[in-house]
């Protein structure tokens, strides 16, 4: 693969808005919820891996101590790494495959809900000699959410 065949995907200037939450500030959860969305905002585009802390974020209403401690870890980590992203590459259609990646956690919000979650890829797929396989490929959605039914 040379670079000109590839793409790039990340944030233009949407992390240069993000900043860490002032825990003492009288608007801190104004605060709050205008930084989770800076950085909801790039793991909806360009960072999945940030999706399931974001997501998690949103449920607070009246953010605790612990809820900002928690955001501001994941904001630190956003803000320290702009260039990352999501690398598209090449894949051979004719012999490409779908793979879907699916997850849960059973009843881990604060409202006793669940976390749901997903990847889709489109991949190419080769055996190695060792019996394992190895893909390369493409994210072509992805998604962290917190399921509508709660359960008890």
């Amino acid at each position: 693969m040379t670079d000109k065949a590839t793409l790039n995907l990340k944030q233009k200037g949407q992390g240069g808005k993000i900043k860490l939450v002032d825990i003492r500030a009288s608007d801190c959860a104004q605060q709050y919820t205008e930084q989770r969305a800076h950085g909801a905002y790039i793991a909806s585009t360009c960072q999945p891996e940030a999706s399931f802390d974001l997501s998690i974020a949103a449920q607070a209403q009246q953010p605790s101590n612990k809820d900002i401690t928690t955001l501001n870890k994941r904001l630190k980590w956003q803000m320290e790494s702009l260039n990352r992203g999501l690398r598209y590459i090449p894949v051979d259609l004719i012999n490409a495959k779908l793979l879907v990646f699916v997850d849960g956690s059973f009843a881990n919000n604060s409202d006793l809900s669940s976390q749901l979650g997903f990847i889709l890829m489109l991949v190419n797929e080769s055996t190695n000699a060792n019996s394992t396989f190895t893909i390369r490929g493409n994210v072509i959605h992805y998604s962290s959410t917190k399921c509508k039914r709660v359960t008890r």
